[in-house]
């Protein structure tokens, strides 16, 4: 999946840069102070040192940026990061010169810090593992033919098995977060449209509308932009209820709702008022073209055929504008009279400051002034 293999790289890209930096400094001053001059080890240190800062820097790079498209390039540089450490580490695993030997600090540390801080896919993180283990068994008696090999060989496997085993249960908990994670991502996303959406007709609720109809009031305050409000009531909408009951109300709220939204465009807002009133912010519109657009979409309510076919369901509309009204309570008190005007003009009509309308072909909510 798309979004864990960048949320999996954003995540080892992060601890890659931190580790990183950390040893640029740390294997930088041990090549300075530490190791002899001149000596392997002091050369295993400062290009370990040059090629952290290298990481660092590439890392960086990818910090921040939430767009990111995985792909092999992405998915190299983070892997490619343990296998460096674990080839320094085999490094300094096959060239320490002791009476004693025994398996490296290092060795160990690099070997557990990939299965407990990188995350990876299984087969990456098998075929990690496998490489590290087979390539300590075979380097190790070219360069110490000296030991005993049978003895570290059960060691190598069995500290490599172990760090598998770590990194796979690592990977597992790490995915299982992600999908707890998206769980709640999508309970909160599904709660959030719950506050804002009316539970019946799925359109926006009163709560939703005043907020929507207050961001545009005041944008278009502060850019002296023209918008319409349309408000709208079925017509009658009690004598449904009463004569066919409420569960056909509630399906002719539901279609009346899919003819809104059918018929809007994608920058209006329509909502759930109250009841059977219903609000439409027509954003960039001025009221000649809103009042074209209420009475086609009267017409639409007039013309449809609900399910129940015995019903015969209009609306009447009330349009404003906001270059009519000094506030957005003066605006709504405007659209909410226009629409008594509708009601007490006959019902299946459009009211506006400028007169009433019925089959008023104007331009369209497309052009805004």
């Amino acid at each position: 999946m798309a979004e864990f293999r960048l949320y999996r790289f954003k995540s080892n890209n992060l601890k890659l840069c931190i580790l990183a930096t950390v040893l640029f400094v740390e294997q930088l001053l041990l090549g300075i102070f530490i190791a002899e001059p001149s000596s392997t080890l002091q050369s295993i240190y400062l290009g370990t040192s040059a090629f952290m800062a290298l990481f660092a820097v590439f890392g960086l790079k990818f910090l921040g940026k939430n767009s990111l498209k995985i792909n092999g390039w992405h998915e190299l540089f983070q892997f490619s990061f343990p296998f460096f450490g674990m080839a320094v580490a085999l490094g300094r695993f096959l060239t320490v010169d002791n009476m004693v030997f025994t398996i490296p600090t290092v060795y160990i540390a690099v070997l557990y810090g990939a299965a407990v801080i990188f995350l990876f896919d299984s087969w990456q993180c098998i075929f990690f593992y496998s490489a590290v283990t087979v390539s300590a068994i075979v380097l190790l008696p070219q360069f110490h033919p000296e030991i005993i090999m049978s003895n570290y060989r059960a060691d190598i496997i069995t500290n490599g098995i172990i760090a598998l085993t770590v990194m796979l249960m690592t990977r597992t908990r790490y995915i299982s977060s992600f999908i707890d994670k998206k769980h709640i991502e999508i309970i909160n996303q599904e709660l959030r449209e719950q506050t804002i959406r009316d539970g019946l007709t799925g359109l926006y609720n009163r709560r939703k509308l005043d907020e929507v109809f207050g961001e545009v009031c005041m944008k278009a305050a502060r850019y002296e932009n023209d918008f319409s409000v349309i408000m709208i009531d079925l017509d009658h909408f009690k004598s449904v209820n009463d004569n066919y009951g409420h569960h056909v109300g509630d399906t002719v709220l539901v279609e009346f709702s899919r003819i809104l939204e059918n018929n809007i465009r994608d920058v209006d807002v329509c909502g759930r008022w109250g009841g059977e009133e219903f609000l439409i912010i027509c954003q960039e519109t001025v009221l000649e073209s809103a009042i074209g657009f209420a009475d086609r979409l009267r017409q639409s309510i007039e013309a449809h055929s609900f399910s129940n076919s015995s019903l015969s369901i209009t609306a009447s509309f009330g349009v404003a504008s906001w270059s009519c009204c000094s506030d957005e309570f003066e605006l709504l008190n405007e659209v909410d009279s226009r629409l008594y005007d509708a009601k007490a003009a006959g019902r299946n009509i459009v009211c506006a400051s400028t007169g009433c309308f019925r089959n008023r072909f104007t331009q369209s909510t497309d052009e805004a002034q």
